[in-house]
């Protein structure tokens, strides 16, 4: 910031010394020249307002009215230098114009200006060409450059993104890369193809690591531990000299000695020739440094296996003996948090040599003194504020099962900090809390005594504004939580005022500021409130200019901006015009610049800066679990077709159990409004586990998404479909349901979601409820209403432990008492996705052991994860269901299992396999069942 006002005082210098010159000449007789300094010329009318583009020809007219409007006077005003020099400051500060000249020129008593604007190139698209080897990607050099496709590209920044591609290839082992990098100019518009070509070049390889010094561990466990000999293992002479990795080895080389018992090692390493050209050796030198024998003394109440997680010993290492002095003072803290006030810890360090090694003995000393526990606590005084309300905010607590009842002074004077907030908040501004905590003579135990002497509640008098302007008073009064009448809170009047600053810029005056003044009567029981207003210029909104959009059209863009022109202008519009933007996921980021605002102008035009997602795109997936068996799935789209905004892809996936084909047309906007949209047509094949029978589906379904506030959406979805359900078995009867069926559905449906993460929630809730409307247009069957919902909540009562309750109902009413509801639409329990123990769909089965779909559904489960790694948890379950409203006989008693699982993230996806153990399984039946899944469910 420093800078830049030097550059600004620079320039104002410099047009003050162009106008004293010109002044000066014309007061010499000199005849004018046909272009003079502005300032000569202030006042006089202004002719002509020429601008001048130098750019593509097809988008003149575009730049032409962003000039204009970034200038912001015309012909027939005034000339002014002062608007003249901003008007150069706004087009600099747009960052679209790579050259800009403005002239002043006398024509006869009037004056004339002329802009010439070169439009900076914008880049189209960046080709990445990398030669030879393949240790480095496109997409990592795309991520690291400062430029990309729709950003200004200027031939300055061409030495900055070979900087940085240069970095990333020494960091992996190429020292001298060569980059060339030509922007090619498109013939038609002022758009760059960015070609970026790169020779890695020559690169040594590691002949031989050799390691010396160490005498406490092996070269082998050593090496194992560096991951360039890890490499040099696996492709041998083929690895290359990196000397970042090489550097990273020797820190976790340098770690390792520490967590070992040897915090003074240090770990080095050399880079030597070996005569070949393409070849050099390591050499990595250890100095081990003594071994730490660490031991404890005094320490009664603090068991050493608590006091040695204080060291840091073995963690930071021992430099200089930083390392012993911050164990020392962990060690005195972790002591004063249990009770022990007094407590020191010293350290004796004695030196002595084995025959093996030198060994340094650590002897802690540690005084614990007296432990003082509270006894007891009693609040006194209190008459306004219940005990309930003192009670949450006191963190010091008598000794129970649940707390050590340490007696900790700077924790006792947080809470009178925190009475006394909760008091003034109350209204009791004058309030008095003193702590009168007596101790018995050996100051083990504490009693802890909190007099309150509550005085009288200050209330608000009076509420007055001065300088408000833009609003009425009732309005501005409305805005404020206190009024004549209220009590007084000094927290509260901060919030008023940032709460009438808010509302006051939502007018147009985005400069406000705010300050309240209190005054309190003689006697103290009142407040009278000023709010002392200074509302800043009126800003109206401007033009709105559109950059980086290569493929978006700019009436998309448009869409989403909540501000019009000539509008008073809106912080809180303006947020939300680039969120609206970003949820339409096409654009990586959206930049706003509001151009004026911070020069306080009457009039801000706002600049739009987009950077798009690659629309294009191929996904492509496999994996397996029990309930589906393997398969895959296959995507391809454009996420933003016809540069619309909307979601366009054709998809298959195919498994054990059947395959599927869909087209699919997404859009966030339907009709205009925040409500998203999904048009599927589809076709479908599904031969379940376990069931006698198959169903062939096509159809095409609309569905409607809207979420109205962040936890809480709602969906309506509207199916029209072919069903043909087919047996699996030839000695299946015949039966009319295996005809061709022709349905409607209409389902509405809810959805509340506060979990912290989709895929791996360890608090929250997710609620789902639906109703589905099925109309047989040729068939009775599915003429009925299905009812399902289900609740999934998650708590984490323990670092490490997340709960997990999941809750599911089903219910099917039949139109027609007397047709059974078609097969393929009941529910079926059983498998990896339901209870749990049970094969897939059988956990109901009539006498000849065929599944059994009921009309009323029940499940349950309850899990406890443990996190044992970061990507390693184990889960214990159990689960519990029921079926029944069957057609077909058969015991619908409830069925349970519990079980144990493992769970694993592997770079290709989560990884689950649970065993499930009946409870009350039958004669027949199997004691369990092992459920297996790896990739993403497809």
């Amino acid at each position: 910031m420093f800078n830049h006002w030097i550059i600004k005082k620079a320039s104002i210098g410099l047009l003050g010394l162009w106008c004293w010159g010109a002044a000066m000449a014309v007061s010499a007789g000199a005849n004018p020249p046909a272009r003079l300094g502005p300032c000569v010329l202030s006042g006089r009318p202004l002719s002509r307002l020429d601008i001048n583009i130098i750019g593509p020809e097809k988008e003149t007219g575009h730049w032409a009215d962003m000039a204009a409007a970034l200038i912001g006077f015309s012909a027939g005003d005034a000339f002014s230098p002062v608007d003249f020099q901003k008007s150069l400051d706004q087009l600099n500060g747009c960052g679209r114009f790579a050259e800009i000249r403005g002239d002043v020129l006398l024509d006869g008593d009037a004056v004339a200006v002329r802009y010439d604007l070169t439009v900076n190139r914008v880049v189209r698209e960046i080709d990445v060409r990398i030669k030879g080897r393949d240790v480095v990607f496109e997409s990592d050099i795309l991520a690291l450059l400062s430029v990309y496709p729709g950003q200004a590209f200027s031939p300055g920044q061409t030495e900055r993104q070979k900087e940085i591609i240069t970095d990333l290839f020494v960091s992996k082992g190429f020292p001298a890369p060569t980059i060339d990098i030509t922007a090619i100019a498109d013939k038609d518009d002022y758009r760059l193809l960015l070609k970026v070509t790169v020779d890695p070049g020559p690169w040594k390889g590691i002949a031989a690591i050799d390691i010396t010094g160490n005498a406490a561990f092996s070269d082998l466990r050593l090496k194992s531990r560096m991951g360039t000999w890890r490499k040099h293992l696996l492709y041998g002479r083929a690895t290359r000299l990196n000397e970042r990795q090489l550097s990273r080895d020797v820190q976790a080389l340098t770690a390792f000695y520490w967590r070992g018992g040897y915090p003074e090692a240090t770990v080095e390493f050399t880079i030597s020739e070996t005569g070949q050209r393409d070849l050099a050796a390591v050499r990595v030198t250890v100095d081990e440094g003594p071994r730490y024998d660490v031991a404890f003394f005094g320490n009664d109440q603090l068991s050493g296996r608590t006091l040695k997680k204080e060291l840091t010993l073995f963690e930071k290492g021992n430099r200089d003996g930083l390392g012993l002095r911050k164990s020392i003072r962990n060690m005195e803290a972790r002591y004063r948090k249990a009770g022990f006030l007094e407590a020191e810890v010293s350290a004796d360090v004695n030196l002595r040599q084995t025959e093996d090694k030198p060994i340094k003995d650590i002897l802690f000393r540690v005084t614990e003194g007296r432990r003082t526990v509270v006894r007891s606590i009693d609040v006194r005084g209190n008459v306004a504020v219940g005990e309930k309300q003192i009670d949450k905010q006191i963190l010091t607590r008598p000794r129970s099962w649940f707390n050590t009842g340490a007696y900790l002074p700077s924790v006792l004077a947080a809470d009178i900090r925190a009475l006394r907030r909760l008091y003034r908040e109350e209204g009791f501004y004058h309030v008095e809390i003193a702590d009168k905590t007596a101790f018995n003579e050996e100051k083990t135990a504490a009693d802890i005594i909190i007099e309150i002497n509550e005085q009288d509640r200050v209330r608000v008098s009076s509420v007055s504004f001065q300088g408000l302007r833009s609003l009425t008073k009732a309005r501005a009064q409305r805005a404020l939580r206190l009024s004549p009448g209220a009590v007084y809170a000094p927290e509260a009047v901060q919030q008023d005022g940032t709460a009438l600053a808010a509302l006051i810029s939502e007018t147009g005056h985005p400069h406000v500021q705010v300050t309240p003044a209190v005054s309190l009567s003689k006697d103290g029981l009142t407040a009278d409130i000023l709010y002392q207003i200074e509302q800043g210029p009126a800003v109206v909104m401007g033009r709105t200019f559109v950059c980086g959009n290569l493929r978006t059209r700019e009436g998309v863009v448009r869409r989403e901006m909540e501000m019009e022109e000539n509008a008073p202008f809106s912080l809180t519009r303006m947020v939300k015009s680039q969120q609206n933007l970003r949820s339409l996921n096409i654009f990586k980021s959206v930049n706003f610049k509001p151009l004026g605002l911070r020069e306080k102008d009457d009039r801000v035009h706002l600049l739009v800066e987009t950077l798009e997602k690659k629309p294009f795109f191929i996904e492509l997936d496999a994996g397996y679990n029990s309930e589906q068996g393997a398969g895959g799935r296959m995507a391809l789209g454009d996420r933003n077709l016809l540069g619309l905004a909307r979601d366009g892809q054709i998809s298959g996936k195919i498994s054990e159990t059947g395959y599927r084909g869909e087209l699919t047309l997404r859009s966030p906007r339907f009709l205009l409004t925040r409500t998203a949209s999904v048009l599927n047509l589809y076709f479908e094949k599904s031969e379940a586990f376990n069931q006698d029978f198959g169903v062939r589906t096509r159809g095409a379904a609309f569905g409607l998404n809207r979420q109205w506030f962040p936890p809480f959406s709602t969906t309506l979805a509207l199916d029209a479909e072919h069903r043909r359900q087919y047996p699996l078995s030839s000695s299946t009867a015949d039966d009319d349901v295996y005809d061709r069926r022709r349905t409607v559905s209409l389902t509405p449906g809810i959805l509340y979601d506060t979990r912290d993460n989709v895929i791996a929630p360890t608090s929250g809730l997710l609620g789902t409820g639906q109703v589905s409307f099925s109309r047989g247009i040729d068939s009775r069957p599915d003429e009925f209403i299905k009812y399902q919902g289900a609740v999934h909540a998650y708590f984490s009562p323990l670092d490490g432990l997340t709960l997990a309750l999941t809750g599911r109902a089903g219910y099917i009413a039949p139109e027609y008492d007397s047709t059974p509801v078609a097969e393929d639409r009941l529910f079926f329990l059983g498998g990896i996705s339901s209870v749990r123990g049970y094969a897939e769909n059988l956990l109901l089965r009539d006498a000849d052991g065929d599944p059994v779909g009921g009309r009323r559904s029940l499940s349950a489960a309850m899990e406890a994860r443990f996190r044992i790694r970061e990507v390693l948890s184990l889960v214990l379950f159990y689960d519990i269901g029921k079926l029944d409203r069957t057609y077909a006989a058969a015991d619908t008693e409830t069925r349970s299992a519990v079980g144990l699982g493992l769970g694993y993230r592997t770079p290709v996806g989560p990884l689950s396999l649970y065993y499930g153990y009946k409870l009350n399984r039958k004669p027949d039946e199997s004691p369990g069942r092992l459920h297996f899944s790896i990739g993403y469910t497809f």
